[in-house]
Parts: C-alpha cells; structure tokens; sequence
C-alpha cells in the first residue's frame, strides 16, 4: 500500500514538474513570436512614457493620438512601469507570463480542489491559442484574467462562506476591478451566484456574501472616480464619461453590440478545447461540480452580455471555467493523459502550433523594415488614416519598434505642414507637393519629401 502511495505521489510530482516546463516553454515561445499586437504595443508605449514622465497616473500616447491618455485606468500600467524602472525594455516582455503564471497556479489550485485534473486544466488553459497569445503579450488581459479568478476560488471551493475566503476575493476583486473596472467583478459575483443556486441550505447566506465582497471591492474603484468628479480632474470625463459610461450605454461605436456575442467570441476563440467545455457541461444535471462549473460559465456570459460595447478578449475571464469543464471531461484518461510521457507529446504538440500559427505584422515592421531602418529614433512621420482601420496597428508599431514620432492626418492638405519629412500612407491618398515613394507594399506606401530628410541627415 505505501509502494502504490509512494508511487502516485512520485508520479503527481513528476507530471507538476513536466506541466510546469511544458507551460512556460509555451509562453516563452509566444514572447520570442515577434507580433504586432497594436495594443500590446500601445500599453507598452504609455508604461514607456510613464518612466520618461516619472509619473503615475498622468498617461500619454502619441503627440496628436491619445496625448492625455484616458482609456483606461492607470493601476493595470504600473507593473509595466515598474518593470522598466529596475529592468528596461526587456523586463517589460515578462510582466504578462508571471501574471499568467500565476492564473496557471490558481487554476491548478482549484481544479485540485474540486477533485479534477490539475494538470490537464492547465493544460486546457495554456494550450489555448487566443488565451497563450493574448497572456504573453503586455495587456491588461494578463493581470485582469490571474485576479479575477483569484477572486472566484472562495465561492467555487467552499460549500459556506467564511471571512478568510472574503479576504482573498475582496483583496482580488479589488486589485481586479482597478485595472479593468467592472469587469474585475464579474467572475466573484457570478461565482458567487452559481453557489447560491446550488446551496438551497446557505443560499441566504451566500447572497448576502457575494453581495457585500462586490460592494466591499467596488469601494477602491468608486473613491477615485469620485474624487476625480469631485476635483474636476480628466480621469471623470476621459475614463468614466467617455469610456466607463460610454461602453455600458452604448454612446462608442466601436465594438460589437449584439448580446449574445460573447457566446459567438468564446466559439470562436477557445479551440482547441471547446468540444470538450461542451461535453463537459452535459452531467451538469446529476453532477454538483459540472453544475457549479456551467453555471458559473454560464452567468459570466450574461454578464459580459450587459454592456452595449463588446470586445472579443473581454471574454477571456471566461477562460478558465471552460478549462476546468473541459478537464472534466477526459476524469477517466487522467492516469494515462497526466503521464510525463503523454504530457509531453501534447506539450510538443501544443510547441509546434505555436510555432507554426503566423502572427500579424505591421508593414512598418516587415517590408518598410529596410528604410525605417536608417531614420533617427523621434523622427516625425505623417499616418494618413485608412478605411480598414490599419492606421492604428501602423502608430503603434511606429511608435514601439521603430520609436519614432507619428502624427495622425485625416487630409491630404496636411501633408504641406513642413511637421514631417516622412509619411506612411494608404495608396489611394491623395499626395499634394512634392515626395517621393520610398517603398510600397501591402496597401500602404512610404514617401519622403523631396531631398528634407536627407540633408537633415547630413
């Protein structure tokens, strides 16, 4: 009996090592991808000029694009800054996977204790291409995701409240709610609400738990908006007005609308394991973990479906739930799948995809490599905007990569300002005066005005 014991427990150490190698492989693979993700670039940029600004909480972007940066909070910046001030450039490439570490060892944490598959959770989780793309990347997604499942595991594991599992959610949900708002509570109180209708003997009390941590943790976010009402300072029109109030009313057009687009942005995003988060919710009718787990899922959704203005990561908090469904489902493989040898084919194989999966480049990155290449570091360059959009992911790679200086044009007469010897524009627009076409490529061409950036450079 101690023979078979010893054995199981060797054998669960050996898969936790083989797991914890196979996942920070994925992300170190997904870091070294080069990916042109336009808002990883442009947090990095904000947390950049938050170290030269040697401030934090007054955020800025470009010159002329977001100089008074408002769209988000300043809280979800500051690990970013910090990494910069001890570490520069390079330490900003691992804030993001040591938060997604930490979600890995929530999630494993929780699927132990409610009797699933630790490791094939996480490896659910990591294996996941928008999830290890999106976590590896420097957004608020990374943090957003670790605590705000951090602030679920209390109602998820334990059958009655208790303050200790009230400590952990208020102090998560709090952390979560000053990065990403109202989004940090949505995975506690729908935690908390698929509990209460599981739990008919402390239904009462759960409701009133989930109620007072969602208010509890809401008390941070609220005394600051407030202060910022009351002193009149831009963090209440740029933040709460034009982004908080904007998205849950619908006044931004930016986004999708429709309410059952976060059901459409998890079908789309969570393969390779979504047919298995399905299965995983059928012994929901006789099972109390598969229920508690599809409720949970299933009250996420309604929630990220309330406000008008929908974005496909938003759903990313929802990750985690369909890991452990899916981790449900293959219970009887768990003693083959969780082998160091079956663990690590699906490692390799999971390497592979990452690997091969093409990521997205700017052109200012790819093929106007070359010349941009010999411009001096705060060069200013004109971005004429484009029809698809494409002019953002260009700023911000201008601005990342190439640290150069981009002014954002609507019109052709703009190009006469003498602001700029370069500009990157659409090929359709109109080029009044004198340049030249330095490259073209993609839809976008490069131009120089006649012969200024040359002798600037002599």
């Amino acid at each position: 009996m101690r023979r078979a014991g010893g054995t199981s427990i060797a054998h669960g150490a050996c898969s936790v090592r083989t797991l914890a190698l196979i996942s920070m492989a994925l992300m170190l693979a997904a870091v070294a991808r080069h990916n042109d993700d336009s808002d990883a670039q442009l947090y990095s940029v904000v947390a950049r000029n938050m170290v030269r600004d040697g401030t934090w909480t007054q955020l800025s972007y470009a010159p002329n694009v977001h100089a008074v940066f408002r769209e988000h909070l300043p809280f979800g910046f500051w690990p970013g800054a910090f990494a910069l001030r001890i570490g520069g450039e390079r330490a900003l490439l691992f804030v993001a996977p040591l938060f997604t570490l930490g979600t890995l060892a929530a999630l494993a944490w929780l699927a132990k204790r409610l009797m699933l598959s630790a490791p094939l959770a996480v490896l659910a989780l990591i294996s996941t291409e928008a999830f290890l793309f999106t976590s590896t990347a420097f957004r608020l997604d990374a943090p957003l995701v670790c605590l705000s499942l951090l602030a679920a595991v209390a109602p998820l594991i334990f059958e009655r409240p208790s303050w200790r599992g009230a400590a952990l959610s208020v102090f998560a949900a709090t952390a979560a709610t000053l990065i990403k708002g109202p989004f940090g509570l949505v995975p506690l109180v729908a935690a908390g609400l698929a509990r209460v209708l599981i739990t008919p003997t402390a239904r009462l009390r759960w409701l009133w738990w989930t109620v007072g941590c969602a208010l509890i943790s809401s008390l941070a976010l609220s005394a600051f908006l407030l202060h910022a009402w009351w002193t009149g300072s831009d963090w209440w029109s740029g933040f709460a007005q034009q982004q908080l109030f904007a998205s849950a009313l619908g006044t931004r057009t930016d986004g999708e609308r429709a309410a059952w687009y976060p059901l459409r942005a998890i079908g789309e995003h969570c393969w390779p394991w979504l047919p298995l988060t399905l299965l995983g919710m059928w012994p929901a009718r006789h099972k109390a973990t598969a229920r508690l787990l599809t409720l949970w899922l299933a009250l996420m959704c309604v929630a990220l479906a309330l406000p008008s203005r929908k974005l496909w990561h938003h759903t990313l908090i929802a990750f985690p739930a369909c890991a452990l469904l899916a981790a449900s489902v293959v219970e009887r493989l768990r003693t083959w799948l969780t082998r160091p040898v079956a663990l690590g084919a699906l490692g390799a194989a999971a390497l592979c995809f990452v690997a091969l999966t093409p990521r997205g480049r700017a052109v200012s990155c790819s093929a106007f490599s070359a010349p941009l290449a010999r411009v001096l570091p705060d060069e200013p360059i004109f971005v004429a905007q484009s029809a698809s959009g494409g002019h953002w992911r260009e700023i911000s790679t201008l601005l990342y990569e190439r640290q150069l200086s981009p002014w954002l044009i609507d019109h052709p007469q703009e190009l006469e300002s003498q602001r700029a010897a370069l500009a990157l524009v659409p090929v359709d627009f109109p080029v009044p005066g004198k340049w030249t076409e330095l490259s073209r490529a993609r839809g976008w061409r490069l131009l120089e005005r006649d012969g200024q950036l040359s002798a600037r450079s002599n």
